[in-house]
């Protein structure tokens, strides 16, 4: 999508992730996929002016989640071993697995309510509320560390074996790197990523 005003693509970005658009999509296309054609058909309500700043606060929470991870060009460092912290960091390896996990069951249930807000202001501006579901799951909140929505299919004690799982396994690779000089514990960020030194 190219909006005329640049001001329009984050108000359009959280009408378009809305269940008030999915379900309009629905009617418009009951297939697999939607084509330029079905989206080109959505109204687009003028009346979305408040829904900027929360969907703002949902792609910075999810930038902050992708960038926790290794794969991420703007990986800082590993969140275990950040003392700056103190909602994960602990000095035994058990005690911050399980503070990163709380820390980030909050996180996603802050950012399920926030899709939930997204979602309503979206009904409102179209005068669908009572009509319209707001609720979201937290299967579906599409966060890399949202166990819920990694293991879907599993049981909250399974969830939290599998995340624990696989966070040492990010633990251990972030080990490699450091001994490998792809990260360093004193500087933070990618420190060689080939040529010279």
């Amino acid at each position: 999508l190219f909006p005329f005003e640049s001001d329009e693509v984050i108000p359009i970005l959280g009408i378009l992730n809305s269940t008030v658009i999915r379900t309009l999509l629905s009617a418009i296309s009951p297939t697999l996929n939607f084509e330029v054609g079905q989206v080109s058909q959505l109204p687009i309500s003028d009346n979305c002016n408040e829904i900027a700043q929360e969907v703002w606060n949902i792609v910075d929470t999810s930038r902050k989640d992708w960038d926790s991870a290794e794969i991420s060009w703007d990986f800082i460092m590993f969140p275990l071993l950040d003392d700056q912290s103190p909602e994960v960091f602990a000095f035994s390896l058990e005690s911050s697995i399980t503070k990163l996990l709380i820390h980030w069951k909050q996180i996603a249930e802050e950012q399920r309510q926030r899709e939930i807000k997204n979602n309503e202001l979206v009904a409102d501006a179209y005068g669908v509320r009572e009509d319209m579901s707001c609720d979201v799951p937290l299967e579906r909140v599409s966060l890399k560390r949202n166990s819920a929505f990694i293991y879907p299919d599993k049981t909250s004690t399974e969830r939290d074996g599998l995340f624990a799982r696989d966070v040492v396994k990010e633990f251990i690779s972030y080990a490699v790197g450091c001994m490998f000089g792809r990260y360093s514990l004193d500087k933070p960020g990618l420190i060689f990523a080939g040529g010279n030194f």
